[in-house]
């Protein structure tokens, strides 16, 4: 073939080709620049980002103080922490009530002198109300931890209501007390449900400092993770249905009160 015809030809693919979105650069000169802002032809859109609440964890970041993207600044009666002078500190417990291990974390809280707060599952309560009784009997505070364990970004505000009033009225029938203190499972939540919580006339309370021990941390770990980032009115993230949480347990009252901290419910806090 001519010289001008394999130039035609030539010409004929590159212009098929840069309309199917290709493009043909000379190699010879080195690889071709790439573009800072410019997304690549074939790349897909970003997925949007949710705005959703996120925790640190105090191994990360000891201690933390953390803020929701959704509530900036918190809005009134939405705690993560109480008063810094002093030397009170909060431990929380969720997920419960659990017949065995409950019982223990109670126990050991007794032998140290110390009221936590227990935010149950409705779930949890009607399968052990025996369980819910006996942490009211021992002073501690009852908070409200939903009915499921559902995420509340998953559920429409009527859903959230419901589950709301439904551990409530549980928690009541079992021990004679209504929760005023309310945690978002996961510590997730939408800005809606700031309303509905203040609206029952609840408080919403979150964390500043995670044991990790939901995230399978050792005993060790958990005590060495809370007591390291602990500080006045920090409130402690554990779970009773965590044995490895309740072999800590004994570690972390005994570091605590080395610096100086004494354990009360949140509600106290101030």
């Amino acid at each position: 073939m001519s010289l001008p015809g394999r130039l035609t030809i030539a010409a004929c693919v590159t212009a098929l080709l840069t309309a199917g979105g290709w493009f043909v650069r000379d190699t010879s000169r080195g690889p071709a620049p790439v573009s800072r802002h410019a997304p690549s032809p074939r790349s897909p859109a970003p997925a949007p980002v949710l705005r959703e609440h996120a925790v640190a964890h105090a191994a990360i970041v000891p201690p933390v103080t953390p803020r929701s993207d959704d509530v900036d600044p918190p809005a009134p009666r939405t705690r993560y922490f109480g008063a810094r002078e002093g030397d009170r500190i909060a431990l929380s417990f969720d997920d419960g009530p659990r017949p065995a291990s409950t019982a223990r974390v109670l126990a050991i809280l007794r032998e140290h002198d110390a009221h936590a707060t227990f935010f149950m599952l409705g779930e949890q309560v009607q399968r052990h109300p025996e369980a819910a009784a006996a942490v009211a009997a021992a002073g501690h505070e009852l908070g409200n931890h939903g009915w499921s364990h559902r995420s509340w970004k998953l559920l429409f505000p009527s859903q959230l209501q419901r589950e709301l009033d439904d551990t409530a009225d549980a928690i009541a029938d079992a021990t004679g007390t209504t929760p005023h203190v309310v945690r978002p499972p996961f510590g997730r939540f939408p800005e809606s449900a700031v309303a509905i919580v203040h609206g029952r006339g609840d408080d919403l309370v979150l964390w500043s400092v995670d044991s990790l021990d939901s995230a399978g941390a050792d005993a060790d770990t958990i005590a060495r993770t809370v007591v390291d980032a602990a500080r006045p009115g920090d409130i402690v993230l554990l779970h009773d249905r965590e044995w490895a949480s309740v072999r800590a347990l004994p570690q972390i009252l005994a570091g605590l009160r080395r610096k100086g901290l004494r354990v009360v419910p949140v509600s106290q806090l101030d």
